[in-house]
């Protein structure tokens, strides 16, 4: 019996190697995409399918399953009705139903007899309704060709097929023992197997709560991060030390230079290859440990969990400015700061101030804590604002924000802190004009020409909150350097109304 089956299984590998044989050639040849190559590669794979489940029916459960009325013969008999070419197989639907209800079958049965179907209907109009394809019809029908082999023909022929097991998912082996390294290095080049590849992996990485990322060697997302294989190029490379992101916090996605990072001083340029994040790799010199960081943070503040301090010290300089102006914002609105001159823009400068301290102190005890006493006295002595709050109070808010905002340093975490001090400052509203505003500004290489004059009005109302910088940046000032000029020029625009 088990001659028997294997005789099946040979004669499928057979006319497997034929259909990839045309699949080649129609794709070769730009001319012979006709009904003729469909033709006959609809024939070979269809054969193929056909032998491959009865192969893998006949695996499972022994020869006389596949079988119509000669089941109760002996082996020899069966034997005999063999080397007479006399055995009567069930028919193609039957042994399809096997399948479907069959649990030594681990592929997607509901989504793959579906395809398998599919494919018979394609089957049809190519050989008995005499349809004409055209060219885009021929390529997506290539398509249903590669991944009828991939997803239902390599799970019926490979034995241990196994789809909780990643070292049975991927082709790649048995497609090159069957098909030969030249063949099968045709085929890797098409990029419907390619697709086909980037499905399957899609699969089991949903079955087996893994993550599909780029793979760093044939740059697809085809490697599976946490068995650490690419299923299109199969290189499983577990010494490829792989980080987890703190941007998107999925396991084992950063890739980094592991076997130069000691000599570049235990900290390289990495990146995640789920998310795209650009960050850092840094080295522990005291636990060893390599762990993914935001680019935004400093070498100094890349402080391993071995030796963690109170985050308030290691955090970003970015978040000290968030966090200053963003307290100085919501107690101007509380009364609980007031604004002593004309300085309309303490909230920016109360941010400044506190974050060039805080980049003073790197090193230092308590160091934003320091940093935000320093500039509040400052704001104070220079008679810019009058506190009705303790200082001790002002830090403990904006060590608050801190808390709650930052946890990584991430760009998505900064964009988040900076939208809630645009809310804080300008309302609702106007934040959501200044967002679009800039927005408008940045897709147009950073040129404010581009405005029109509702959004030079949104920006002049506005204006006594922005740093000189941001001003330049939406082109308040443009060529001019003199408030009574910009004045002048605003008139001119009718952006403000004067009396006659």
């Amino acid at each position: 019996m088990d001659r028997v089956i294997e005789n099946i299984y040979k004669n499928a590998i057979r006319f497997l190697v034929f259909t990839v044989d045309e699949i080649l050639s129609s794709s070769n040849e730009a001319q012979q995409t006709t009904n003729d190559k469909l033709i006959k590669t609809s024939i070979f794979l269809q054969t193929t399918v056909e032998l491959a489940l009865k192969f893998s029916v006949s695996f499972h459960s022994g020869l006389r399953s596949i079988l119509d009325s000669q089941r109760n013969m002996n082996d020899e008999q069966l034997i005999k009705e063999y080397e007479n070419n006399n055995l009567k197989v069930s028919a193609f639907e039957t042994l399809k139903n096997l399948v479907k209800t069959n649990k030594n079958y681990m592929f997607e049965k509901h989504d793959e007899i579906k395809r398998m179907e599919k494919f018979q209907t394609i089957r049809n109009r190519v050989l008995h309704s005499d349809y004409f394809f055209s060219e885009s019809e021929f390529l997506e029908i290539e398509g249903e060709f590669i991944y009828i082999i991939i997803h239902i023909i390599i799970p019926l022929l490979y034995e241990p097929y196994n789809k909780e097991s990643i070292f049975y998912v991927s082709p790649v082996d048995f497609l090159k023992v069957q098909l030969g390294q030249e063949r099968f290095n045709l085929l890797t080049n098409q990029d419907h197997y390619i697709k086909s590849i980037e499905v399957l992996a899609e699969k089991y990485s949903k079955n087996n709560d893994d993550k599909v990322i780029r793979c760093v060697f044939c740059n697809q997302y085809t490697w599976l991060a946490g068995s650490q294989l690419c299923l299109l190029c199969n290189i499983n490379e577990t010494l490829y030390d792989l980080l987890d992101c703190p941007t998107c916090m999925n396991k084992k996605t950063v890739i980094y230079d592991y076997l130069n990072i000691e000599i570049n001083e235990n900290l390289l340029p990495a990146k995640c290859q789920y998310c795209g994040d650009k960050l850092f790799a840094k080295k522990c010199e005291e636990c060893g440990n390599t762990v993914a960081y935001s680019e935004y943070l400093f070498p100094d503040e890349m402080v391993c969990e071995c030796s963690l301090r109170n985050k308030i010290d290691i955090f970003p300089s970015i978040f000290g400015f968030i966090a200053g102006s963003f307290v100085t914002s919501e107690n101007l609105k509380k009364r609980k700061i007031i604004i002593k001159n004309d300085r309309k823009n303490v909230i920016q400068i109360a941010g400044d101030l506190i974050e060039e301290e805080y980049k003073k102190r790197i090193g230092e005890v308590d160091r934003f804590e320091k940093a935000v006493y320093r500039s509040i006295d400052e704001l104070v002595n220079q008679k810019l604002i009058e506190l009705d709050i303790e200082k001790e109070d002002f830090f403990e808010e904006c060590k608050k924000f801190i808390n709650c905002h930052y946890s990584h340093g991430t760009e998505a975490e900064v964009r988040y802190a900076f939208k809630l001090l645009s809310l804080s400052e300008h309302g609702y509203d106007s934040s959501e004009k200044i967002n679009l505003i800039f927005k408008k500004v940045m897709n147009n290489n950073y040129d404010s020409s581009i405005l029109s004059m509702d959004d030079k009005q949104v920006l002049y109302k506005m204006q006594d909150n922005f740093s000189l910088d941001w001003k330049l940046f939406y082109g308040l000032y443009d060529d001019l350097t003199k408030p009574l000029q910009v004045l002048v020029k605003y008139r001119n625009e009718g952006l403000i109304k004067t009396k006659n």
